[in-house]
């Protein structure tokens, strides 16, 4: 009897990935997922998404400074 191996490593792959998806399935089927606070929606107001003390800022072309920024604070 001759074996169809690339039919049997097709069917193997494909039982594979089914379980796989059913396992994932199964895994996060009762988990509460959430947006993280940082990335919601906040309809009054602005939000802050990054702030850095000491911030330095240099534009350079063709390999000469064009311009620096220099602050003791910077809010995104």
């Amino acid at each position: 009897m001759k074996v169809n191996w690339k039919l049997v490593a097709a069917l193997s792959s494909l039982i594979v990935i089914c379980a796989a998806f059913y396992g994932g399935y199964l895994l996060f089927q009762g988990a509460d997922v959430s947006m993280p606070p940082l990335f919601q929606r906040v309809s009054s107001g602005p939000r802050l998404l990054m702030s850095m003390e000491g911030f330095r800022f240099t534009q350079s072309e063709d390999g000469r400074v064009s311009w620096r920024m220099y602050a003791k604070n910077a809010d995104l």
